[in-house]
């Protein structure tokens, strides 16, 4: 009997292992995983990524990781991020590395703090210059303290929400099993129509002026397309993977073009989120690259 009665249970946890999910549409799944996000407690995640761009007429290019926790669907939450990639300085090719932590304790208030940063080989140069001299420091984000562009560092919570607004299901990929679990995976694109009138939303609500023909004829240049991992009993995200192309929004930045790669684990299985231990908001230095003469 001893051993009959794990065997029972082993059974039983395959069978149901082996159950059918009921497929919903795609558009209920969608709008499942939006509401899901607004009850998101804490989460892991990391972020992988390649960008391709030009700046100033010469070309650059960079890969990224960010490992990090989040809490409160993303409002709050601590990563450590790396960057390393190439750009052309006065016709020289450097090599560029930096190691971060970024830390987001309230919306409306990101932090970062330069633990490294080297330029390969060194060269003299006001703006790296000035990141040089933030190593070793916390320092406020221009534009995030202010609720400006600059958004939350973690996989924002309006930014998961978007899925369900201007996410295109191109095409169902069936049942996938990410973490253990069953998730619905689709082939999906940006809906460019529905992102305008995300856009023009968003804006109005901050009380920003919308213009509507520039954001027409970025968005007629600007191409996303991926695939997304939605649990199928939580309806969380498990996964986001993007190729996208993004046009130039200044003279000095051309277009930019990559992969990203979203993951969150441990939903809602996350302990308490721990400030770093030499974090001090009242040693914070207020605006990160403020460069004299820009």
């Amino acid at each position: 009997m001893s051993r009959i009665l794990p065997c029972l249970l082993l059974v039983g946890v395959s069978l149901s292992a082996c159950a059918p999910v009921v497929r919903l549409p795609p558009d209920e799944v969608l709008r499942r995983a939006a509401a899901a996000v607004r009850t998101l407690k804490s989460a892991r995640y990391a972020v992988d990524g390649k960008v391709e761009t030009v700046f100033s007429a010469l070309p650059a290019s960079a890969t990224l990781r960010m490992d990090g926790q989040l809490e409160e669907g993303g409002r709050r939450h601590l990563s450590a991020f790396s960057l390393a990639g190439t750009v052309t300085i006065r016709g020289e090719e450097h090599d560029v590395s930096v190691q971060a932590s970024i830390f987001t304790p309230a919306p409306g208030e990101t932090y970062l703090r330069m633990n490294a940063f080297t330029v390969d080989p060194a060269v003299a140069d006001p703006i790296l210059d000035s990141v040089r001299a933030l190593q070793g420091k916390w320092v406020s984000l221009p534009g995030v303290a202010q609720g400006g562009r600059g958004g939350t560092q973690a996989p924002d919570p309006q930014l998961l929400q978007l899925q369900a607004h201007v996410l295109r299901v191109d095409r169902d990929l069936g049942i996938a099993t990410v973490d253990g679990r069953r998730a619905y995976r689709y082939a999906v694109s940006v809906d460019s129509e529905a992102l305008s009138r995300f856009l023009r939303q968003s804006s109005q609500q901050r009380d920003e002026i919308f213009d509507a023909k520039r954001a027409s004829t970025w968005l007629e240049l600007f191409d996303a397309t991926g695939d997304i991992f939605i649990d199928a009993t939580t309806y969380y995200v498990h996964r986001m993977q993007w190729t996208y192309k993004v046009p130039a929004h200044s003279i000095s930045v051309g277009d930019m073009r990559g992969t990203v790669s979203i993951t969150l684990s441990e939903h809602d299985r996350v302990g308490a989120l721990t400030p770093p231990a030499d974090f001090d908001a009242s040693a914070v230095l207020p605006a990160v690259l403020s460069v004299p003469g820009t």
